[in-house]
C-alpha cells in the first residue's frame, strides 16, 4: 500500500489526521538557487490561475480546541519518501524547513513557500542539517546514497504535532505527502517558440 492510499484511508478514522485540501501545482514552478539573489517565489496551488491565485493548503481533522504545530519539509518521490536536500524558503522557514503554529484554527495555507535547490556539492551538507534538527518524517534514516536523489522533483511533506497532557507538542499526527512538484527547467509543457513565415504548396 502506498503512502497516498494510506493517507486516504486515515480519513475514515476518528483520531486526528491531515488532509491536503489544495495540492501544489505539479509543473510550471522553477526551483531557485541561492546565488540567484532574489526571491524563490511562491509555490502555486493546483487550482491557481493568473486572476485567482491559490496556494498549497491543509486541514487537520479531529483537533477541535487544540493548538497545533505544523512542519513542512521537502521529501523525495520515493515510497517511503526520504528527506530531500532542497530547502523551503519563506517567512516561516529556517534551516530549509517551514514551521507554523496554528491557534484556534485547524487549517493552514502556505502562501510564502519557495523551493531553493541544492547544488550537488551541497546535497550532503543539507541532509546533515536535516538530520541535526531531526526532520525525517517517515523515519527512513539518512544512510542512503545522496547521488541517487532526483534533484528535479520534490514532494512537500506535512507533519503536525499536538499537545500532550503536559502541554508539550509531542503527539505526532501521521504525516502526509503532496503530489510531485517538478522543476520547470527540467519538465514543462511544450510550447511553440518560433513559427516560420514561409509557405509552400503540398507538392
Amino acid at each position: 500500500m502506498s503512502y497516498m492510499q494510506s493517507n486516504m484511508q486515515s480519513m475514515n478514522r476518528t483520531e486526528p489526521f491531515i488532509e491536503i485540501t489544495e495540492q501544489p501545482k505539479t509543473k510550471g514552478f522553477r526551483f531557485r538557487y541561492e546565488c540567484e539573489g532574489r526571491s524563490a517565489g511562491s509555490i502555486p496551488g493546483e487550482r491557481s490561475t493568473a486572476d485567482n491565485r491559490s496556494f498549497p493548503s491543509i486541514k487537520i481533522h479531529n483537533i477541535e480546541g487544540m493548538d497545533c504545530v505544523v512542519v513542512v519539509s521537502c521529501v523525495t518521490k520515493d515510497d517511503p519518501p526520504k528527506p530531500h536536500p532542497h530547502s523551503l524558503v519563506g517567512k516561516d522557514c529556517q534551516k530549509g524547513v517551514c514551521t507554523v503554529r496554528l491557534k484556534k484554527t485547524n487549517v493552514a495555507t502556505f502562501a510564502n513557500l519557495g523551493i531553493q535547490c541544492a547544488k550537488k556539492r551541497e546535497v550532503q551538507k543539507n541532509l546533515e542539517e536535516r538530520k541535526a534538527i531531526r526532520v525525517d518524517p517517515f523515519s527512513t534514516g539518512f544512510k542512503f546514497d545522496p547521488n541517487n536523489i532526483d534533484l528535479s522533483v520534490v514532494r512537500l511533506c506535512f507533519q503536525a504535532f499536538i499537545p500532550d497532557s503536559n502541554g508539550k507538542f509531542t503527539r505526532i499526527i501521521k504525516p502526509v505527502v503532496s503530489n510531485a512538484i517538478y522543476d520547470k527547467k527540467s519538465k514543462s509543457d511544450l510550447g511553440i517558440c518560433r513559427i516560420s513565415l514561409q509557405a509552400g504548396s503540398v507538392r
